[in-house]
């Protein structure tokens, strides 16, 4: 009984794999293994190596904010312009192996600093270090606007404690600001030089709403 029932079973799983053969020769079935190089998609979510990260990559070559500090003093529009496109050439090289090995450039940056942001495979990361005139790659945060540490800073707690309603009943203020660089990557912009440019040139007319 125990003999038919072990011969019962593997003739239900070889006939599942499509073998067709005698019953009366089950105990003498030959199962080989199945040919053929049949690709096979992945069932479940892709393997976190393969999943799609933003870095930095910091490069060689002073950025403007480090050869106006170097020089002491400020440089002008033209000496600015300089050392961006200077940067910017210089990044065809690690662009093209970021390409190369899957990534996208997202953003370059030549003011604060030099380099690209970039989104690519996590597997890829390690590899982005051995580019030549990589210096460093660096994790991209998100980051939101509190108030922790300025509010204390600049005493308010204590003024809130004063006789007198010192929280800002009835004022009206008024911000004066010199603005941002609304081309900025960073703050939605196209992230370029032209942009920049086009912004700088006419900077005493109203922003462009539509990079902002």
């Amino acid at each position: 009984m125990t003999s038919h029932l072990r011969n019962t079973v593997v003739v239900a799983a070889v006939s599942a794999l499509g073998v067709t053969f005698s019953p009366h020769a089950a105990a003498q079935v030959d199962i080989q293994p199945i040919t053929g190089d049949v690709a096979a998609s992945l069932a479940g979510p892709r393997s976190e190596n393969n999943a799609r990260v933003k870095v930095v990559l910091i490069l060689s070559g002073e950025p403007v904010a480090v050869v106006q500090k170097n020089l002491g003093r400020a440089l002008t529009h033209g000496e600015r312009l300089s050392i961006i496109a200077q940067r910017h050439s210089e990044h065809s090289g690690p662009e093209s192996e970021v390409h190369r090995r899957g990534g996208r450039v997202l953003a370059h940056f030549q003011s604060a600093l030099n380099g690209m942001k970039i989104e690519i495979a996590r597997s890829q990361v390690a590899h982005l270090r051995s580019i030549p005139g990589v210096v460093a790659v660096k994790a991209v945060g998100q980051y939101e606007r509190v108030n922790a540490t300025s509010v204390p800073l600049i005493g308010a707690p204590l003024a809130w404690q004063l006789p007198g309603q010192f929280q800002g009943q009835g004022v009206k203020i008024a911000v004066i600001d010199t603005g941002i660089d609304y081309t900025h990557a960073d703050f939605g912009g196209p992230g370029t030089v032209a942009a920049y440019q086009a912004a700088f040139a006419t900077d005493t007319a109203p922003a462009d709403p539509a990079l902002f």
